[in-house]
């Protein structure tokens, strides 16, 4: 996840064309300031803005169908998903 953000931030600072990243990294029951990519929003605060959280009681997975008919059952939430946007000045 540092990496990615590392490269949305790099991008929306070199290119000139307007370009924005919308980011949804987990948290797991924990602070989002403990995470390593944190720091990388703090350095540049003009470009990222952190917008929401959404607890995982609200998040669904979609029901995609199977070429087999098969649906796989699958876990359920047990983490929190924060919305992060990273843009440039035309953005």
């Amino acid at each position: 996840m540092y990496l990615a953000t590392r490269y949305a931030i790099y991008s929306a600072a070199l290119i000139t064309e307007a370009t924005a990243t919308f980011m949804s990294p987990p948290s797991w029951n924990k602070r989002m300031t403990t995470r390593p990519f944190t720091s990388l929003y703090r350095r540049v605060p003009h470009i990222c803005k952190f917008l929401s959280s959404m607890p995982s009681d609200q998040l669904q997975y979609a029901e995609i169908p199977f070429w087999n008919n098969i649906q796989t059952p699958l876990p359920k939430q047990t983490c929190k998903m924060h919305i992060i946007a990273i843009w440039n000045t035309k953005g």
